[in-house]
């Protein structure tokens, strides 16, 4: 983990971020939506977007890695698709992901049991080569102080004709 990446895990594990969270206004009674939209303000359209464009949908099957996951919500809505089968939410904290994790994918509706944390760096994923269909960057790939190794990491990890969306 380099210095930037260390910085924001702990942040994130020490439960820092939960009150930073509760500190953004908006209309939601769940912190993290709050967040989402004051932050990454297209993401949630460019997720509801991609999941109603068909050529773009039906990239979306089978084994899904969600880079970045942090507070799962793209996990949440991705596991409700039928042609999804597992969605791997990858991110840096443990603590992050089964706390807000899990709570954020209640609150979406998620299909948890479809659902697997991936606790890593971005760029040593332990996860087979080959054994994604399809992984998901919405506005995580500036988490990583290496990109582009973070993309051949990705690139590893997703079959031949699979999708980086």
């Amino acid at each position: 983990m380099n210095d930037r990446e260390l910085t924001e895990h702990k942040h994130y594990e020490s439960g820092r971020a939960e009150v930073d969270a509760r500190d953004v206004p908006g209309s939601s009674s769940e912190p993290w939506i709050n967040v989402v939209q004051a932050y990454e303000p297209v993401s949630m359209p460019a997720c509801d977007y991609m999941l109603k464009t068909e050529t773009l949908r039906e990239r979306v099957k089978g084994s899904v890695l969600d880079v970045a996951a942090g507070s799962c919500w793209l996990t949440a809505k991705v596991s409700r698709q039928a042609s999804v089968e597992r969605v791997y939410a990858l991110d840096l904290s443990e603590h992050f992901l089964r706390t807000v994790g899990t709570r954020m994918l209640r609150h979406l509706g998620a299909d948890c049991r479809k659902v697997t944390f991936v606790v890593s760096d971005f760029n040593e994923i332990p996860i087979d080569s080959g054994a994604i269909d399809c992984a998901l960057f919405f506005a995580g790939l500036h988490h990583s102080r290496s990109p582009i190794k973070t993309l051949e990491e990705v690139a590893r990890c997703v079959r031949r004709r699979g999708a980086i969306i």
